[in-house]
């Protein structure tokens, strides 16, 4: 019969920040994709490359027609964090961790967490070292959500009134959920 989901979550791959139980949802609700920070790559064109993230969010707003893709980010990111320690420019940071190494096939983290590399020097000048790492979770998710408007599939069903993109973040200590508003989260 096919899938109708109600929505589509963007989330991190971390195993405390679940959707289907943040969501409770049961099978079939909503169409998930997970991965490192819940990072959503602006619209480049298709190149060819395998674009995992990018093939599902086509999928659910181009074919299943998902009336809502939440992007949902959480407390203590490891993503984020490796953003902070690869790009923030602390003296604990090294700007060579996750560096690709041929010999042992790893370099996958760091090409990802590039995609964080503007977001953390924008949080690094805002904010104290002390919140920087709650203000990059929450600018992760904002960024996701204004690179989603990017692809040209999902800004016309946006523009038609048709999609709705919002941004969220689970707090894995309490089990809260905090929708963020676009600009000042």
């Amino acid at each position: 019969r096919g899938q109708n989901p109600r929505a589509l979550v963007v989330a991190c791959c971390d195993s405390r920040a679940d959707p289907a139980i943040v969501f409770d949802t049961a099978p079939g609700d909503v169409f998930v994709v997970r991965n490192v920070a819940n990072l959503v790559p602006p619209y480049t064109g298709v190149d060819f490359g395998h674009h995992g993230t990018c093939a599902a969010v086509e999928y659910s707003v181009a074919h299943l027609e998902v009336p809502l893709i939440v992007v949902m980010g959480h407390t203590q990111c490891g993503g984020a964090a490796a953003g902070l320690r690869k790009y923030g420019g602390d003296p604990n940071g090294d700007p060579a961790v996750f560096a690709a190494n041929e010999a042992t096939g790893e370099g996958f983290i760091g090409s990802w967490v590039a995609l964080t590399k503007t977001s953390v020097r924008e949080v690094c000048e805002k904010y104290d070292p002390d919140i920087r790492a709650r203000m990059l979770e929450h600018e992760l998710v904002r960024n996701s959500v204004r690179n989603l408007a990017t692809f040209p599939f999902v800004r016309e069903r946006m523009d038609k009134g048709t999609l709705e993109v919002i941004g969220a973040v689970f707090n894995v200590f309490d089990g809260t959920l905090t929708i963020l508003d676009a600009e000042t989260g």
